[in-house]
C-alpha cells in the first residue's frame, strides 16, 4: 500500500498535486515525509507515557490539612496518630463493607488492605459475624449507641467496643470497632494506682486531720461534699449502669 504525503493542514495529496510539486521539487516530499515520522513517534511515545502524563497532569493533594471543629492537622499527621494509638480501630461503613483500618503494630485483630470491601461474614469468623451483624443492626435502628464486649483469652483481657458513627443530624455512617487489652490497667488498679488523692496525694483513708475540718467558707467537710456529690448524682446525674450504652458479653 503506497504511504499518503501530507499537506500542512493534514489532508491527503492526490498523485496529481504530488507529481506535480514533489517531482519538480524532489525537496518536499522528503520534508513532508520526515516530518510525519516526526510526528508518529511522538504520538508513539505519548500512548506509552500515557499514565505518567496523566499522572502529571491531572490535580492531586500534597500536603493536605483536614479542618476539625476543634483544630487542624495535616493528612500525615492523622495516619500517624491512628498508628500511634495503643488499640486497633476498625471502620464498617453504611453498607457493612470494612472501609478502614488504623496500622499499629502488633494489632490484637490483625487485618491488611487485602480484607478492605469484605463483608461482615468475610471479616468475622464464625458466629461472630451473626453477632456483629446482631449490633450493627441495632446501631442502624437507632435502638443502641455503643456495646461493649469483655473477653478473657487465655488470661488476656480484651475490650472490644462497637461504636455507631452519625453526622450532626443522627444518620446512620458506619461502625468504629475499637479493640485493646486493659492487664495493664489491671494491675494499675490492683496496686492502688488510683486510691490516692488527686489533689494532694493522699488516700482517701489517710486524709489529714486538717482536711477533714470544715470548709473555710462554707462550713462542709471533704466527706460532707462527697456525700452532697453522690446523692446529686444518683438522683439528676447518669450512672454507669444507668447509661444507654450495654455491656454485652457472647
Amino acid at each position: 500500500m503506497e504511504l499518503n504525503t501530507y499537506n500542512k493542514d493534514h489532508f491527503t495529496i492526490g498523485m496529481g498535486l504530488r507529481q506535480k510539486y514533489c517531482l519538480s521539487n524532489p525537496f518536499f516530499y522528503g520534508y513532508v515525509n520526515v516530518c510525519r515520522i516526526i510526528i508518529s513517534e511522538i504520538l508513539k511515545l505519548t500512548i506509552e507515557r500515557g499514565g505518567l502524563l496523566m499522572a502529571e497532569v491531572n490535580p492531586f493533594i500534597k500536603d493536605a490539612v483536614v479542618q476539625f471543629q476543634t483544630g487542624a492537622l495535616s493528612l500525615k499527621q492523622i495516619e500517624a496518630i491512628f498508628n500511634v494509638l495503643p488499640f486497633d480501630i476498625d471502620f464498617i461503613d453504611v453498607n457493612d463493607r470494612f472501609k478502614w483500618f488504623s496500622n499499629k503494630p502488633n494489632r490484637e485483630h490483625a487485618r491488611s488492605t487485602s480484607q478492605l470491601q469484605d463483608t461482615l461474614q468475610q471479616l468475622h469468623p464464625g458466629t461472630a459475624a451473626a453477632r456483629a451483624q446482631a449490633v450493627i443492626d441495632s446501631f442502624k435502628k437507632g435502638e443502641k449507641q455503643h456495646v461493649e464486649i469483655p473477653l478473657n483469652v487465655d488470661g488476656k483481657l480484651i475490650d472490644i467496643n462497637y461504636y455507631a458513627v452519625r453526622d450532626n443530624k443522627g444518620q446512620y455512617l458506619g461502625t468504629i470497632e475499637y479493640t485493646g487489652t486493659i492487664n495493664h490497667l489491671k494491675e494499675l488498679i490492683d496496686q492502688g494506682a488510683w486510691k490516692q488523692d488527686a489533689t494532694t496525694g493522699a488516700s482517701k483513708d489517710g486524709e489529714t486531720h486538717s482536711s477533714e475540718k470544715g470548709d473555710a467558707v462554707s462550713g462542709a467537710s471533704r466527706n460532707e461534699k462527697a456525700h452532697s456529690e453522690k446523692k446529686s448524682d444518683a438522683t439528676t446525674g447518669p450512672s454507669r449502669l444507668s447509661m444507654k450504652d450495654d455491656r454485652w458479653i457472647p
